[in-house]
C-alpha cells in the first residue's frame, strides 16, 4: 500500500500522511459501511441513543482529557 502526504503550502512541512486505496478496497469499504448502516437503521432510537451514549463516554474516557485536538491553521488555537 503507498500513501500520500498533506503538505502546507506556506512552509512545506508534511503535517498529515495517509494510506492510498485502489477502488477495489474502496469500493468494499463503502458497500461495508452501507450494510453497517442498514442494520443501525433498524435499532430503535432508545437503542442508538444508548450506542452513541457509550461511544462518547469511552472517547471520553481514553482521550486523556486533552479535549478537542487542535491543527494548525483551524482557527481554535
Amino acid at each position: 500500500m503507498t500513501e500520500y502526504a498533506v503538505v502546507n503550502p506556506a512552509t512545506g512541512e508534511t503535517v498529515a500522511r495517509y494510506d492510498s486505496f485502489t477502488d477495489a478496497q474502496v469500493e468494499q469499504t463503502l458497500g461495508t459501511a452501507e450494510t453497517g448502516f442498514e442494520t443501525w437503521r433498524k435499532l430503535p432510537v432508545a437503542e442508538r441513543d444508548g450506542v452513541v451514549r457509550r461511544a462518547a463516554e469511552l472517547h471520553r474516557e481514553h482521550s486523556g482529557g486533552t479535549g478537542r485536538h487542535h491543527r494548525p491553521g483551524d482557527g481554535q488555537g
